[in-house]
């Protein structure tokens, strides 16, 4: 007997909880979590931004590292 009273409380317990889970997950977030989730987003986008401007600068510098032809034989007559 005490078993079963035992299994039927905690069989309770689940389906309130999923319950509860399930009304939760409906309601849209509140404007302070959508202020917080797009001020990621923007956060996310400006360091993905960033991250590109630095590639580019990069691969600018290693291309103007390269000496011209033209220059490389003044400097260097035959």
């Amino acid at each position: 007997m005490l078993f079963k009273k035992l299994c039927f409380f905690i069989a309770l317990i689940l389906c309130f909880s999923n319950l509860i889970a399930s009304e939760i997950n409906k309601f849209p977030p509140n404007a302070n979590q959508q202020k917080e989730l797009d001020e990621n987003k923007q956060t996310q986008q400006t360091a993905a931004s960033r991250k590109n401007n630095d590639v580019k600068e990069n691969q600018q510098s290693k291309t103007d590292k390269k000496p011209n032809m033209v220059d490389y034989c003044r400097k260097n007559t035959c």
